[in-house]
């Protein structure tokens, strides 16, 4: 069997036969302590268990060898194998022993006693080896001498400190793009704008097929930063417009500090729109290590200036809190892309890296001029698009998905693909047509962005994580909020919640396709009139805005098979498709497009929804493109549905929106959008 003085090598040969031991140990667990004990040290003895400790609470105050070790909560014995990175999950059994011990008490006194007078290990016991892993890695454990004066009798090695926890920890790439449209994506199968590299994305990973998110870029940012519904937050009214002095409270506990305290450097690129009239809501002063972007809802593609509703022009283009005026002329989706490259490129992989890339693409520019910002020699390929409008949109997606090779390119080319978890997402349905409308297509979902209709809060969005079931399609609702807790899961990070969130941890639903839905209802509600409620597929709308005019189906049936053509070579061919090193065949793509494939009988109305005179209800299971309304035929249920909504509005708090400030305009500021109100004592 496998001694102190071993090789991983010679553990490796010996695993089949230590395995099977390993199994009749865990079952002595269930007799009593002592003999447990006595008949542990006996199948333990000279054998080494490798200990990975997935929650860290504070390190162990002593005198001894043992003070820059870690004394976890709970630890899970691991195996290495020598054809993975690093340590990778032992046997459940083994697990599910030492988990009995803390759940029996066993180990209660652990959490209170040093590991030195825990284990009874005196000076001099502990040893620190390193051995190099052949791939390169660098496998650091501790071998205790004289180990069963222990009061569990394990000999436990690799009790792992913090730093070598967070360098086993994955990195998080999140892509953010704004106002993608539902149909505007090539998996689905409508080629007419291919994105060859997002759907290089979606075979390889995990499509989130009825993902939702608030309707409006503000309350989504809201709700993926804190995991919280915009309403609680007061960050539920319409939008941050660039002279409204209100933000996302300093007060909230955001993303980036739960990523900060879990180990990780923390980048933000691109969009923020969470507030800016004073400096303590921005970026770098919430817990992102560095930024470069705009603060702004949205920016010039070119010039990066931002037109004020009520103000003048101003340049809002930052890196960390300095303005950025070096990078004016430079197509701001390819500043985006190359500054997460070098990111990605120069990262001290000591740590793991926690980056946020917030698209402006493909939302329309600020300019009113020329609110869609594209390269003439990009719009060329798109010629065969008649729409001039829907050309334009699809030069800007068609470098929105460039970029997303790009960044996975660069993981694989810094050897971090494999240890990342990639979320590619939209922050909320298109619009079509009004206020920035870009004839973007939600079809076959009804209504638009400001609408709580399914095309204003069902988006698209794609987890990877090469853990995790490739080219797989999930139907069970997953909000936007809920990615903070599946995150703190995938990654082990033991976040710390300071209140309670609305996220719901959705990891299992990842790995396993036949969970049932975790989540069975879901609000949405803005102060702006207009709100929804989700409850068992059955879902309920009060209000409406603009007079309803975007509460239709709006986006053409786009179908198209303009680039069907060698779809299959181009999406394996695209520089995502190599870093993943991607087999796909034409029996894969069709059962993959059947699968995320919404089916809807007519985009007719059957029995109308006229949101401006009456609530209307859907029943989303059977009709997910809500054309018949059930409002008059299922009355007793619609009055449910309303009570329930009722009992959440009582935990609507009231709105941070504030009225323009005219001293915000950018005259007053060098011609720049930027803080204007550090002096005003505010949350």
């Amino acid at each position: 069997m496998f001694s102190v003085d071993s090789s991983i090598n010679d553990f490796l040969k010996d695993f089949e036969e230590y395995q099977e031991q390993l199994k009749r140990g865990s079952l002595l667990i269930s007799q009593q302590y002592g003999h447990s004990i006595e008949k542990l040290d006996e199948f333990t003895a000279g054998k080494i268990i490798f200990v990975q400790c997935d929650y860290v609470d504070h390190y162990v105050r002593s005198s001894t060898a043992v003070t820059h070790y870690v004394l976890p909560q709970r630890f899970y014995v691991r195996f290495l194998k020598l054809d993975v990175p690093l340590l990778s999950p032992f046997t459940q059994r083994i697990q599910d022993m030492m988990n009995y011990a803390f759940d029996s008490g066993l180990m209660k006194k652990w959490e209170t006693m040093y590991l030195t007078e825990l284990f009874g290990i005196k000076n001099g016991d502990l040893k620190l080896h390193e051995e190099k892993h052949e791939h390169g890695q660098f496998i650091t454990y501790t071998e205790l001498r004289n180990p069963f004066r222990s009061i569990f009798g394990f000999y436990l090695v690799s009790i792992l400190t913090k730093n070598e926890l967070d360098r086993r920890r994955k990195n998080v790439i999140i892509i953010m793009a704004d106002d993608m449209g539902y149909n505007d994506v090539s998996y689905r199968g409508n080629t007419e704008i291919p994105t060859y590299n997002i759907d290089a994305l979606a075979f390889n990973g995990v499509v989130l097929n009825n993902f939702k998110t608030p309707p409006m870029c503000t309350p989504s940012r809201s709700a993926f930063m804190t995991g919280k519904y915009p309403h609680k937050l007061g960050m539920h009214d319409h939008v941050i417009v660039s002279d409204e002095p209100w933000g996302l409270s300093p007060k909230e506990k955001i993303i980036p500090q739960y990523f900060k305290e879990a180990g990780y450097v923390t980048r933000l690129v691109g969009k923020w729109h969470l507030g800016h009239f004073q400096q303590q809501y921005t970026p770098t002063r919430r817990y992102f290590d560095s930024f470069f972007g705009y603060l702004t809802g949205v920016i010039d593609y070119f010039d990066h200036t931002n037109d004020g509703t009520n103000s003048s022009t101003g340049l809002d283009f930052r890196r960390n809190l300095n303005i950025d005026r070096t990078s004016t002329g430079q197509y701001a989706t390819d500043l985006f892309t190359e500054e997460a490259v070098q990111l990605i490129k120069n990262h001290n992989k000591s740590k793991p890296l926690y980056l946020q890339l917030n698209h402006l693409a493909p939302h329309s520019g600020s300019r009113l001029d020329r609110p869609m910002n594209v390269k003439p020699e990009i719009l060329s390929k798109f010629t065969y698009i008649e729409d001039p409008v829907r050309r334009n949109l699809s030069a800007m997606i068609y470098e929105l998905d460039k970029s997303v090779g790009e960044v996975i390119h660069a993981l694989k080319d810094n050897d971090m693909l494999d240890d990342s978890i990639i979320i590619f997402y939209n922050d909320n349905g298109c619009p079509t047509y009004g206020h920035f409308g870009t004839h973007c297509s939600n079809y076959p979902l009804r209504g638009q962005k400001t609408t709580a209709f399914e095309g204003g809060t069902r988006t698209n969005a794609i987890i990877y994580s090469n853990d995790l079931p490739k080219g797989t399609v999930r139907n069970q609702m997953i909000h936007v909020s809920d990615l903070l807790p599946t995150l703190d899961t995938l990654t082990g990070a033991n976040f710390k919640y300071p209140t309670q969130i609305d996220g719901i941890d959705q990891t299992k639903i990842l790995k396993d396709e036949n969970i049932e839905a975790l989540r069975n209802e879901l609000f949405t509600i803005d102060n702006q009139g207009y709100a929804s409620y989700i409850y068992n597929n059955k879902k309920i709308l009060i209000g409406t805005k603009f007079d309803g005019i975007y509460d239709t189906h709006l986006g053409a049936n786009i179908n198209r098979d303009i680039n069907s053509n060698n779809y299959n070579e181009n999406v394996v061919n695209s520089v995502a498709g190599k870093a993943f090193d991607l087999k796909l065949d034409q029996q894969k793509i069709n059962h993959f497009r059947n699968n995320v494939q919404i089916n809807c009988t007519s985009a007719e109305m059957k029995n109308s929804c006229n949101l401006v005179k009456a609530p209307c209800l859907f029943d989303l299971s059977v009709n997910p493109c809500e054309e018949n309304n059930l409002a008059d035929t299922e009355l007793e249920l619609l009055i449910k549905m309303k009570a329930r909504f009722d009992i959440q509005m009582t935990f609507v708090v009231d709105s941070r929106k504030e009225p323009s400030d005219p001293l915000a305009d950018p005259k007053f500021h060098d011609y720049t959008w930027t803080w204007w109100q550090d002096d005003r004592n505010v949350d």
